[in-house]
C-alpha cells in the first residue's frame, strides 16, 4: 500500500484540527513527518537529506477555526520509476527549486496562458509559477535575471521540496 497525494493532504488536514504535537508514519516508500514544535528529533544528516523539513505557508483562519501553528511536514517518496529525459545543466545555470512540497501550476488559472515558456526572458522575483498545498498557494520566483532555458516540472505535477522546476541561464552584468 502507497499513500496518495490526497491522502497525505487529509492526514495533514486532520493533525491541523488535533492536538497531536509529533506524528511520524511511513507506510511503503512514502515516509510522513509532522512536528508542531519544528524541532528536528533525533535524524541524522542522511536522513535529513531523504526528508527534508517543510514549513507549510498557513493562511490566516477565523478565530473559530483551528490552527496548526509553527507545523513542520516532510514527505519523502521513492523518484519514478520513468523519469523524463533531461539535459545534463550547463555550470552557469541556476535551479529554480520548489520552496515547498505540493502541486506545481505553470498557470495561475486553467486556460490562462503560463507564466514563462523556454526561452522566456525574467527579472529577479518575477512568478514562475505556483504551488499548493491543502488549498494555499505559494509563488515559484526566479532567483535571478536571466532567460528560462529548461522546465523540468509539468503543469499539475506533484513536486517535492527543493526539486528542481526549471534552470535559468542568468544574465550577465557588464
Amino acid at each position: 500500500m502507497e499513500l496518495s497525494y490526497d491522502d497525505v493532504l487529509e492526514i495533514l488536514e486532520l493533525l491541523e484540527s488535533s492536538n497531536v504535537e509529533y506524528l511520524e508514519l511511513e507506510v511503503g516508500t512514502t515516509k510522513l513527518v509532522a512536528n508542531r514544535s519544528g524541532i528536528t528529533l533525533g535524524h541524522s544528516p542522511q536522513q535529513q537529506l531523504v526528508a527534508p523539513q517543510v514549513a507549510p505557508q498557513v493562511a490566516p483562519k477565523p478565530p473559530e477555526a483551528p490552527q496548526m501553528r509553527e507545523a513542520a511536514a516532510h514527505i519523502a517518496t521513492e523518484p519514478p520509476s520513468i523519469e523524463p529525459k533531461k539535459a545534463e545543466p550547463d555550470a552557469d545555470l541556476v535551479k529554480v527549486a520548489a520552496p515547498v512540497v505540493g502541486v506545481f501550476y505553470r498557470q495561475s488559472e486553467p486556460g490562462a496562458p503560463p507564466y514563462v515558456e523556454v526561452g522566456s526572458k525574467v527579472d529577479e522575483g518575477a512568478t514562475l509559477g505556483l504551488l499548493e498545498v491543502m488549498k494555499m498557494f505559494t509563488s515559484v520566483t526566479a532567483p535571478v535575471r536571466g532567460e528560462i532555458v529548461e522546465i523540468l516540472s509539468q503543469n499539475n505535477e506533484f513536486v517535492e521540496f527543493e526539486q528542481t522546476l526549471m534552470l535559468i541561464r542568468p544574465e550577465i552584468m557588464a
